[in-house]
């Protein structure tokens, strides 16, 4: 007699297989797929079905019945609560080898590729302290004011970070002392955290950079007011009490409603005016709101890898897409007859060009605009090689059908996203072959991973 289909508020018993991407562990009950939050592979689970959908059940866990041999006691105390990992109490080689099905399910179920290899995840060097970045948020106002980190499933609230271990450095000390001096200019000057309810208040976000060397750079991301920035300086005198590697406060401001931690416009409010870190030897210098991996050690890795696959000779000629503030250029650009780097970003084109300038690369040059029409531009060499490093949204197709009218040799096409990834190399397929797949991780406890691919012409 077939099993009773499965019923919203129903209580099951389920054994967890697999981890999918997204972080949700995944069982199969009466034959049906059934996604659980925060389950590890291995366990066996007493979960309550929430949702049906036709294909799949998502189930809310109740209690553990039997451990995960990979289980772990997680390092941080606010691990049960925090949105801001996935998997902390999941041994380290666990994460790398769910990082890796993660990407062979993409290829396989988004690009049609599972014939693609996929190699085995590469490691960061370290799982903790090892974020060069990090965004807090604020809300509240008064002594209910609050600086922090969203609790897991919640976009809205937040809750005060006493400790954050994805840092070196003594993070929750610094949090403590940017708070308390919110606080008070709160009680002072009613300048609350930004509501995005009412489009009302002031503080928004605290965006902290640490490099290797220990210096410390912070945004303060703020609604724009006439107080504004001596409110600013003065949160950096707190902040600078507690924080002796602190070398830069930034203030930016930011009138759209959107919660998003980047401003519309910055201005110095005590210090540099550009942030530095060294990675892989090279010495870079960028804007305060520049993209820059948030794991430089790791980022190590994945230069060194697309470094490998791009296999240079110093005769090539080498296209960077979404280059940024020139990393992977400057990084490739000794071993390259000549690089050509494309970036959308009117300030990052000018990081990179200053970079290269100070770093005496003479066959660099980097070109503002949109991908798909800069590509066309006039009197471009053809490439060699051609490097992509897009947004989480990968690649237009015009994009694709330029990079397989342009017929480079090689591609290298790195993604923070497997399933945008895998979309891209299927429609590249029709003129390149998958060679290598190689996953790397830049962020320890969390579902995402980096990605590296090779392709070759056919």
């Amino acid at each position: 007699m077939p099993a009773a289909p499965l019923a919203a508020g129903q209580r099951i018993a389920c054994a967890v297989e697999r981890l999918a991407y997204g972080g949700r562990g995944v069982a199969r009950v009466d034959g049906m797929a059934v996604f659980l939050d925060h389950a590890l592979p291995g366990q066996k689970v007493e979960a309550v079905i929430e949702r049906l959908k036709p294909r799949h059940a998502e189930a809310r866990v109740e209690r553990v019945l039997a451990p995960s041999a990979d289980e772990v006691a997680p390092f941080c105390p606010h691990f049960s609560v925090c949105g801001g990992c996935d998997f902390q109490d999941l041994a380290y080689e666990a994460q790398l080898a769910a990082k890796k099905s993660f990407v062979a399910e993409a290829l396989a179920r988004v690009g049609n590729l599972a014939d693609a290899p996929v190699l085995d995840t590469l490691a960061s060097p370290r799982a903790q302290g090892f974020r060069n970045k990090m965004e807090f948020a604020f809300s509240g106002r008064g002594e209910e004011l609050h600086l922090g980190l969203h609790p897991r499933g919640e976009g809205k609230a937040v809750f005060d970070v006493a400790e954050c271990r994805l840092m070196d450095g003594e993070v929750g000390a610094w949090l403590a002392a940017a708070r308390e001096a919110a606080r008070e200019l709160s009680r002072s000057h009613g300048l609350a955290a930004f509501d995005p309810s009412k489009n009302a208040g002031f503080w928004r976000f605290l965006v902290l950079r640490r490099n290797l060397a220990g210096e410390v750079m912070a945004v303060v991301v703020t609604s724009p007011h006439a107080e504004g920035l001596a409110a600013v300086r003065a949160l950096a005198d707190a902040l600078g009490s507690a924080c002796p590697g602190l070398v830069s406060v930034v203030h930016g401001t930011r009138r759209a409603r959107s919660q998003v931690a980047q401003s519309e416009q910055t201005a110095v409010a005590w210090g540099r005016a550009r942030f530095s870190e060294t990675c892989g030897g090279v010495d870079y210098e960028f804007s305060p709101e520049a993209f820059f991996q948030t794991n430089t050690l790791a980022a190590e890795r994945l230069f060194a890898q697309v470094a490998s696959f791009a296999a240079l000779t110093g005769a090539e000629t080498l296209f960077d897409c979404c280059c940024g503030i020139g990393a992977m250029a400057l990084a490739l650009a000794p071993s390259a007859k000549q690089v050509v780097g494309f970036e959308v970003s009117r300030e990052a084109v000018g990081d990179a060009g200053a970079n290269a300038k100070r770093l005496g690369c003479r066959n660099c040059r980097f070109i503002p605009g949109d991908l798909a029409k800069t590509l066309l531009a006039p009197g471009l060499p053809r490439p060699d090689v051609v490097v992509t490093d897009p947004p989480r949204a990968g690649l237009d197709q015009a994009v694709t059908t330029r990079l397989i009218d342009l017929a480079p040799d090689r591609i290298v096409a790195v993604s923070c996203d497997p399933a945008t990834l895998a979309r891209d190399l299927s429609r590249l397929s029709l003129a390149y072959r998958v060679q290598a797949v190689q996953p790397v991780d830049l962020f320890p406890h969390s579902h995402h991973v980096e990605t590296v691919a090779l392709l070759v012409r056919r």
